[in-house]
This record gives C-alpha cells, structure tokens and sequence, in this order.
C-alpha cells in the first residue's frame, strides 16, 4: 500500500474531516443548473464553521431559470436513516461571482461526516 500524501495546505484544509475520521460526503442538487453550473466544490473548515467552497459558471441570468431576482437560496440537509434533517438555509448572488464560499453549518459539530449532507440550490422566494 502507497502512504497518502498531503501537502500542508491540504493537510490543514482536511484537518476537522481527518480528525473526525471522515471526509463529508455532498450531494448538490442544482435546481438552476441552466443558468449555474458548479464546477469544482470542496468543504473546507474556517473558524470551526463548515463552508462549501465552490466554482461556479454563469451561463444565462437567473430569471431565465424562473428566478424572479438575482437571489439564489440553498438549504443544507444531513441525510439520516430514513429521513433529511434540516441544517440550515441561505440566500446569495452568484452575480459577478467565479467562487462562492458558503456556510453549510453554524459549527462544525453539527454535521455528522459519516452521514451524506445534501445541498439543494434554487431561487429564492420573494416575501
């Protein structure tokens, strides 16, 4: 078996997933996948807060996906045994944007590594 090797950079970016035993395995569910597509995604641990980190492409303007605005929501979701519990939710502009980097949980103790974490993109509703 060949030893893994990390650079520093990502040894310390894995650090909380190593240590908890796990990398988080993520689902995204691009609801505006016509107009954002994701590239390359990554959670990485910043202050003990959970971000998915991400490069994004703009392809058309979010109104040509529905959207009523250039607001996009996300909701994370752990998925256990039978059901999804709801982590948290946001709303963000990928307008000008080549990466995003959003906050999936409040602490990183609040997601279980072992357990997928489903991440659903659409437009955000306007009250």
């Amino acid at each position: 078996m060949v030893p893994l090797k990390l650079s520093l950079a990502s040894f310390l970016l894995l650090s909380p997933w190593l240590a908890a035993g796990e990398l988080p395995r993520l689902e995204i569910k691009n609801e505006l996948q016509q107009c954002i597509a994701i590239n390359d995604r990554a959670v990485i641990d910043i202050r003990e807060i959970p971000i998915l980190k991400m490069k994004i492409k703009i392809l058309s303007e979010t109104g040509s996906c529905g959207c009523k605005s250039a607001l996009a929501k996300y909701n994370v979701y752990q998925m256990m045994a039978g059901y999804e519990a709801w982590v948290m939710s946001g709303e963000f502009t990928p307008v000008g944007r080549e990466e995003l980097q959003l906050p999936i949980a409040a602490q990183i103790q609040v997601i279980e590594y072992a357990k997928k974490i489903k991440i659903t993109i659409s437009c955000a509703s306007l009250s």
